[in-house]
């Protein structure tokens, strides 16, 4: 079985040492249900187990990686069925430092327990960062590691960590956190702002923002 943490000069590797000057990787899950427009994926890109489904006659066409479970078509790299952590666990822990921003398509829906973890891969992936460095779930999840980050909204939105973390949040909220404030995990402490404009986030760990893809009337805080 490959150890994601030890593993050295796996196809993955191989591939993303092409990209040393990049701070951006795209990677495509198995929950995408269509295929990207052509031209609009940009290297470096990694196509996790099912996702690569939806690689046959993408330019660039990337690398595919995973235990074939839900994959289809011929992958680059295949791991072991049984072994202990995810096909985005493995991805993940092989990203260089240098990778700022993880855009992630295709991890959210159809198992939650699987969508649960993949949240916490992200959380265990930006928690050991050691540089500012934010990921992506399509486009209604953000997360960011410790640090000072400024977002946009101009809906409902809510924040939460998945371990403790102090926060502060001000900007163009209505609810704003002008003095440090300790987040429990998963707490609903966060739930329901309302964003205006450019917030900026300060925070001593990772958090994630989730935003509403609907620009509702009012921010109930339950």
């Amino acid at each position: 079985m490959i150890n994601p943490n030890t593993a050295t000069d796996t196809p993955v590797d191989e591939y993303l040492r092409r990209f040393g000057d990049c701070r951006r990787v795209t990677l495509i899950g198995p929950t995408l249900a269509h295929a990207p427009r052509a031209g609009r994926l940009q290297e470096p890109l990694i196509w996790v187990d099912g996702g690569a489904d939806h690689r046959r006659g993408q330019t660039p066409a990337g690398v595919a990686v995973g235990d074939g479970d839900s994959a289809h078509g011929k992958l680059d790299q295949y791991l072991n069925a049984d072994k202990d952590y995810s096909d985005l666990a493995f991805v993940l822990r092989r990203l260089p430092a240098h990778f700022a921003e993880v855009v992630l398509l295709g991890f959210l829906g159809a198992r939650r327990d699987h969508e649960l973890f993949n949240l916490g891969e992200v959380h265990h992936f930006l928690a050991a960062a050691g540089a500012p460095t934010r990921a992506r779930f399509d486009r209604n999840i953000y997360a960011y590691s410790k640090g000072e980050w400024r977002f946009q909204s101009h809906s409902v939105f809510s924040l939460a960590a998945i371990e403790p973390a102090t926060v502060t949040l001000t900007g163009a909220c209505k609810y704003r956190l002008t003095a440090p404030t300790r987040v429990a995990p998963l707490a609903s402490f966060g739930l329901s702002n309302r964003g205006a404009g450019r917030i900026i986030l300060r925070t001593d760990g990772p958090v994630f923002i989730f935003k509403s893809q609907y620009n509702t009337g009012s921010a109930a805080r339950r």
